[in-house]
């Protein structure tokens, strides 16, 4: 995925989720079970981690982490180790290099999961594997939300929030204004 003047290796939801399923016939069922019949709602998490000390002084080893799964999938996969897929972890001296930033990386990505013009979980129903039989099922998705923090939701869509100049992502008011 081309990000600014970076070129990044991102995973292919597509292809991940094929993959799994075709080696997994057991978790083809399972998401099977869960997200077939209806529109199965997308989940983002974009968050920095540090790996290894995270009281290290500089940010040398700081990434964003943008992870996503299905909303519709239990609580208690959800919340496990890997109930969020890894779609890429983006050093943050690339992401603050950017002119976009955060907001740039977060419509890269939303466009990787739901390009008007390409593959789209919204408009075309992906067709996966049971294992290496020859079944198949569709899954069909669309936007659910972003699981942030307030912080966050301000970075990923470049607003400013309670104190700033621009309107407010979720009511859509200006909160404070200029004379």
């Amino acid at each position: 995925m081309q990000f600014g003047s970076e070129m990044l290796y991102v995973n292919n939801p597509y292809a991940l989720l094929w993959a799994t399923c075709q080696l997994s016939p057991q978790f083809s069922e399972f998401l099977r079970h869960h997200l077939e019949g209806h529109d199965a709602r997308l989940v983002f998490y974009i968050d920095e981690t540090t790996p290894g000390n995270n009281l290290r002084p500089d940010t040398g080893r700081s990434f964003e982490a943008v992870l996503w799964t299905f909303a519709d999938l239990p609580a208690w996969f959800r919340n496990r180790h890997h109930g969020y897929f890894k779609f890429a972890f983006v050093p943050s001296v690339i992401v603050e290099a950017s002119s976009g930033g955060i907001p740039d990386l977060t419509k890269q990505m939303l466009l990787k999961f739901f390009h008007p013009s390409d593959l789209s979980f919204a408009t075309a129903s992906i067709k996966l594997p049971i294992g290496k039989s020859d079944r198949s099922w569709l899954i069909k998705a669309i936007f659910g939300f972003f699981n942030v923090d307030e912080r966050a939701c301000k970075f990923i869509t470049d607003v400013k929030g309670a104190g700033g100049l621009k309107f407010c992502c979720f009511c859509k008011n200006v909160l404070k204004r200029k004379k």
